[in-house]
Order: C-alpha cells, then sequence, then structure tokens
C-alpha cells in the first residue's frame, strides 16, 4: 500500500485485531466486507481446486518466478514486452527472521495443504 490509500474493511479489521507479525499469522478470524467473506487462515489451494480436490485451473503461478510464470502465461497471447518490473521495492531480511520455531510449526501445520501442493519447504 502507498501511504494515504484508504484501507478496505477487511485491511482495518485486521490491522485491529493485530499488533505483531506473529497476532497476525495466529490469528483465527473471518471478516465481511463489500466482497463477501474472508478467512485468514484459508489455505490458497482451496481457491484453485473443486469440491473434490481437483485443480480447476490450468496453471499456477509462483511469486518466486513471477517474471518466468508470468512471460510462460503470456506466450502466444501476447506480442508486446511480458516483464513485469518492479514498483515499490524495498529491503527485507529473509522471510525466516520474523518466524520462531513455535510460529513455523504453527503455520506449518495450519497451511499444510499449501506447503504439500505447492512443494514448499520452510527456509527455501
Amino acid at each position: 500500500m502507498k501511504q494515504g490509500d484508504k484501507l478496505n474493511a477487511f485491511q482495518s479489521g485486521i490491522l485491529g485485531l493485530t499488533s505483531t507479525f506473529e497476532d497476525f499469522a495466529r490469528l483465527e478470524v473471518t471478516i465481511a466486507d463489500a466482497y463477501g467473506i474472508k478467512s485468514v487462515q484459508r489455505n490458497q489451494i482451496e481457491y484453485l481446486t473443486d469440491e473434490r480436490g481437483k485443480m480447476i485451473v490450468n496453471s499456477v503461478g509462483r511469486f518466486e518466478c513471477q517474471e518466468a510464470d508470468f512471460a510462460q502465461a503470456m506466450a502466444g497471447r501476447w506480442q508486446g514486452d511480458s516483464k513485469l518490473g518492479k514498483q515499490s521495492s524495498s529491503y527485507h531480511v529473509h522471510y525466516t527472521y520474523y518466524y520462531s520455531l513455535a510460529l513455523a510449526n504453527y503455520v506449518g501445520r495450519v497451511y499444510a495443504r499449501d506447503i504439500d501442493a505447492f512443494g514448499y519447504r520452510f527456509g527455501e
């Protein structure tokens, strides 16, 4: 978000309930806004599969390789430049810095379906 951007109901609700990253990661709440009900602890794979667990999308891009994934998705569809570029980027320490061992284990349990489906490993 940019300075001066107005928060939506979901963002305001989350910020009103948390003060640290660990609070946010452990938050078990659903919040309704203009676009429906959102759950903080919903596995992403649930948005990509039907009720039988079958993928309903052709491919899933990963943030870690978004430039290549986007180029592949646009291949044959777009004649122009398929580079995404960066805006408002900033330096951050490695994400593992923000996790205690207890929090890493907790997140591993809560998001086990995503971790398994997308092949993630903590620290990689």
